[in-house]
């Protein structure tokens, strides 16, 4: 279940100091770029020498797929991005000084790699999406030179350029370079790592626990007394057509709109709604809040807008558990 992308880490992380994030509090472009390949790869973390492998590793075979570059590990740097106008490169050093990111606010193992490298055209559509909304950087092609480069150099992907399916021998290259590179890494980096941040991570797991454990209730429209049910739906559809019909007219009516609406009440109801303009829910719901894309009218997803457009406060007391 995917609860939200962003860019975390704790407050006492080394790469905070060396990649400090700007006036604004946004974090440094290249810790948003790398956050963009671990989201491109399924690594939602960068806490052992097994997360950085499989994301050395995956990241060889997505760029070697994009033709990001032409000789992965080759020179002193990876790739390049574009942010502001300016253009970065991306080098090996940066990904080992970027120990403790995370891109969940409950990080989880990678995602398996067959279905991984089985949806590697999704994984480059979600992250394009999700690096858009929250700001993160997606690599431009290989440039000629290092450091800030000519914005000419620069070319922006799209999953029309992505080969679906990486050969066998692309797998194979990947796994002897990041074999190669991982090599690179000292053991104590870690270990210091899992030492400095013991309490950080203590956090992280009683949220992946919390994660984990089953809601303290759950929606059952049908337990709803059908009075109730009718004078929701009433209040929800104030437009006429409830006037004289069934309440499973009603219902076949409304569908979808009805259905959600009325979820979406009763998390409001019991409390599990946290930032209604963030459209943040309790994540142990696991709400598709892409239904609600649009209800409101002005397009985008607010459920702030659409508890007020369809005056969801008028409904709550009949959803109301206890």
């Amino acid at each position: 279940m995917l609860v939200s992308i962003g860019i975390f880490s704790s407050q006492t992380a080394k790469f905070r100091e060396l990649y400090p994030a700007d006036k604004s509090g946004e974090p440094a472009p290249e810790t948003r770029a790398i956050a963009f390949c671990m989201n491109v790869t399924g690594v939602s973390k960068l806490f052992s020498r097994e997360d950085y492998y499989e994301l050395l590793f995956r990241l060889a075979i997505s760029l070697q797929q994009l033709k990001i570059v032409e000789t992965f590990f080759g020179d002193d740097y990876m790739f390049s991005f574009n942010y502001n106008n300016q253009s970065y490169a991306i080098s090996h050093q940066d990904l080992v000084n970027h120990i403790g990111l995370h891109i969940y606010d409950a990080p989880r193992p990678p995602e398996p790699f067959d279905n991984w490298v089985s949806q590697l055209e999704k994984f480059w559509n979600n992250s394009i999406f999700t690096g858009f909304v929250l700001g993160m950087i997606n690599p431009a092609k290989h440039p000629t030179e290092k450091k800030r480069l000519e914005e000419d150099d620069e070319v922006e992907f799209t999953a029309e350029d992505i080969e679906i399916h990486p050969s066998v021998a692309v797998i194979n290259n990947a796994r002897i370079m990041a074999d190669s590179a991982i090599k690179d890494i000292p053991d104590d980096i870690f270990e210091d790592f899992v030492i400095r941040e013991e309490k950080y991570l203590k956090q992280i797991q009683d949220y992946i626990d919390f994660m984990n454990s089953p809601p303290p209730m759950t929606f059952d429209w049908n337990r709803i007394p059908a009075e109730k049910q009718r004078v929701v739906l009433e209040l929800l559809f104030p437009d006429g057509y409830t006037k004289g019909a069934t309440l499973d007219e009603i219902q076949e009516y409304y569908f979808d709109s009805a259905k959600n609406l009325v979820y979406l009440a009763w998390l409001f109801a019991n409390g599990f709604v946290y930032n209604a303009v963030r459209s943040e829910i309790d994540p142990r719901f696991n709400v598709d809040i892409s239904v609600y894309d649009g209800l409101d009218g002005e397009g985008g997803i607010n459920l702030q807008n659409v508890f007020e457009c369809f005056d969801l406060e008028s409904v709550l007391s009949y959803l109301k558990e206890g």
